[in-house]
């Protein structure tokens, strides 16, 4: 037999364990893999790749492949079923952990075998199949891709390390072999196996001055921008799981922007969002981002201020944060020894870290910049209420510290804390306004945004921060996960001239005020001139004209209360007209719809493949049309268990195997048996039309 007749085997056969063992070893360097011996994968890798190669060479080579497959398969269920499902279980693990560790993804498995190499050398079998299918039998590219890039995509996105040089460019240098002749194989299958045999060599050259103008310490661990972006995408991801489950609308506004509207019960997942180790004791808060403009239903952050965030002195020791996955945004503590550039409310994270630490401290050495004139803008119709509701509030208040602790106290006790408070009513336009006249309930959102609210319209700069609050125990590490999610406020002090967190929540302990180091410059309390415009709010002496809007029980106006505010008489409100509720659909309508959605799901679907099977009915040449009548039609008498006519099946072998060239006449032949099959379906029970006109598609 010629040589020219085996050329794509004598091509693909080396191609493919180039690619097999490639693969394999990407995933066995970039993981770090136990295994048996190389030597034995690379075996196999050949055995494999000459096999289906030469198996590809006659007409029933897929048979042969999917036959040899069988028989394997049945040798490991029947004799090494629980040795090899260790090792697949094994591997699982080994592969899940670096998951686990990067993006917090559940960990499958146990780390019960000594080594995986059965599951290596099976998939590495199976990029050698794969690739040889592409080469010999002309498939699509994508055939060989997607088997063969698997492993080193998983190794890119989730390893701290590239997998070994040598491995990689064994990969690189049989992708890019098959991507530069893929056209001309297609086209001009002769020449195209001509030009993949003299590509090799300069590819490879080629290949390897890149490795060498580019060193392993070059291009390592730079996939932090897509672990980012996957990150992001996951969370999105597990928002919208939530928001299902709970039957919450979606909130798809991005992270710069905090829909109220939405705002109902808390997550209860616990998913893992960072490890936090703190040198200190006690309460940790850590920003994540803040917001400035309220708009009554919701909260946003302007992306073009920036600010530097107040430094200290004096650390007390290095906190150190590892998030699960690259965040967009770096996590920042009270106080950082060393000043902080914010950028629409956060830190970017434009290096991509995951790991990262601080220098803490409970001091403050710098005074910051005075705050802009939006942190007390308010809606009109927000500054209406507000404004009426806080001049009962901070009667007798003279300072912004004294406002300041009456409305803390205040918000603490408008309402219980509830983590399953429902969605704000419909009717109202005001989310701060609902929370404190209609809802009996909230957590921190509802808490941090009515107490954002009323500072603003008291005259004290303050916005709305998003972050996660730690319980930290000294030198030991701790999990921080979704329920560790908070919501409070910064305030703005003239005297100290730096922000400080205020705790409103109810469940939580306030929050302690950083010391001030003797000898800073510090301001004397006044204000700039764009913040005077607010007019005085009223003393114990001026009587209040206006009636405040919001009909709550206020605390005592006596000067010596400070943080506690004693029981009140109840204030009586006038009887409101109940809202009626939302109407939840019926269930039995539910299951209606989904119903009717599957039914019109199978028509469409039967419709479709009747229409694919018509088109290629009458489509090609009379040989090409002969076949596809011949394999339409068998099915169709094998499927109503009738005996196939031998005379069709002649003109099928005539149609493939001979010269002659088919005939309109003899076309009609099937077309008449076709027929005659079509009135054997139309004589079947009414109940089983169905299953042959949709589900198996015969008309």
């Amino acid at each position: 037999m010629r040589i020219k007749s085996w050329i794509h085997q004598l091509v693909g056969a080396p191609l493919a364990f180039l690619l097999a063992a490639g693969s394999a070893g990407c995933l066995i360097t970039g993981y770090g893999l136990p295994i048996d011996g190389l030597w034995k994968l690379f075996l196999w890798c050949a055995l494999a790749a000459v096999v289906s190669a030469a198996a590809l060479r006659f007409r029933n080579g897929g048979r042969i492949i999917a036959g040899v497959a069988g028989v394997v398969v049945a040798v490991i269920l029947v004799g090494f079923r629980p040795y090899v499902w260790k090792q697949i279980q094994t591997l699982c693990y080994l592969l899940t952990s670096h998951y686990h560790d990067v993006y917090n993804w559940p960990v499958l498995g146990t780390p019960d075998a000594e080594s995986v190499s059965v599951p290596l050398i099976l998939w590495a079998a199976l990029v050698a199949v794969a690739v040889n299918w592409h080469i010999c039998r002309r498939k699509h590219i994508v055939l060989a891709l997607i088997p063969a890039v698997i492993p080193a995509a998983l190794c890119l996105v989730t390893a701290d390390i590239v997998p070994h040089t040598a491995y990689l460019y064994l990969l690189l240098l049989g992708l890019a072999v098959l991507l530069i002749t893929d056209w001309t194989r297609k086209k001009q299958p002769a020449q195209g196996m001509k030009l993949l045999l003299w590509s090799v060599l300069p590819v490879a050259l080629c290949l390897a001055l890149v490795f060498v103008c580019n060193p392993k310490g070059e291009y390592t661990n730079r996939v932090g921008k897509f672990q980012k972006e996957a990150v992001e995408w996951y969370e999105k991801a597990q928002n919208v799981v939530d928001a299902v489950i709970s039957g919450t609308p979606i909130d798809d506004t991005g992270i710069k922007r905090r829909n109220l509207r939405t705002v109902g019960e808390r997550s209860k997942s616990a998913r893992s969002v960072m490890f936090v180790t703190s040198p200190v004791d006690g309460i940790l808060y850590l920003r994540e981002r803040d917001y400035d403009v309220y708009t009554g239903l919701g909260w946003e952050s302007t992306t073009q201020r920036k600010e530097e965030f107040t430094a200290g002195t004096s650390p007390e020791g290095k906190l150190t944060i590892v998030t699960y996955g690259v965040k967009s945004v770096l996590y920042t503590p009270y106080y950082a020894d060393e000043g902080l550039i914010f950028t629409g409310g956060a830190v970017d994270n434009e290096e991509n870290l995951q790991k990262y630490s601080y220098d803490l401290t409970q001091t403050l050495s710098q005074k910051t910049d005075f705050p802009n004139i939006r942190y007390k803008n308010l809606p009109a119709e927000t500054k209406a209420w507000a404004k009426s509701l806080v001049r009962q509030l901070t009667v007798g208040a003279k300072t912004d510290r004294e406002r300041m602790q009456k409305i803390q106290n205040f918000v603490r006790n408008a309402a219980a804390y509830d983590a399953e408070t429902s969605k704000m009513n419909a009717e109202y336009s005001d989310f701060a306004q609902w929370f404190l006249e209609e809802s009996e309930t909230g957590h921190c959102v509802h808490y941090a945004t009515a107490a954002t609210v009323l500072l603003r319209a008291a005259g004290i700069p303050a916005r709305y921060v998003e972050g996660y609050i730690v319980d930290c125990k000294a030198g030991e590490g701790v999990a921080v996960t979704k329920q560790e999610a908070h919501a409070w406020v910064e305030y703005y002090d003239w005297v100290t001239l730096a922000w400080y967190v205020l705790e409103v929540t109810p469940t939580y302990p306030e929050a302690e005020r950083p010391e001030i180091l003797p000898g800073k410059p510090l301001g004397d309390g006044s204000k700039p001139e764009e913040w005077e415009e607010t007019p005085e709010l009223p003393t114990e002496e001026e009587p209040v004209d206006k009636e405040p809007i919001i009909n709550i029980p206020l605390p005592p106006t006596t000067e010596t209360e400070e943080t506690v505010t004693p029981d009140t008489p109840a204030v009586d409100t006038p009887p409101q007209t109940p809202q009626s509720e939302p109407k939840e659909t019926p269930r039995w309508i539910k299951i209606a719809l989904y119903c009717l959605a599957g039914v019109a799901f199978i028509v469409l679907q039967g419709y479709g493949r009747i229409r694919y099977k018509r088109k290629r009915w009458n489509s090609g040449p009379p040989n090409v049309r002969a076949v596809r009548r011949w394999r339409q039609t068998r099915s169709m008498a094998k499927l109503l268990k009738q005996t196939y006519p031998e005379e069709l099946n002649d003109l099928a072998q005539k149609a493939v195997f001979s010269q002659h060239q088919i005939q309109p006449e003899e076309l009609e032949k099937y077309n008449d048996y076709r027929a005659t099959l079509i009135l054997l379906i139309a004589e079947k029970p009414w109940y089983q039309k169905p299953v042959f006109l949709f589900l198996l598609a015969i008309r």
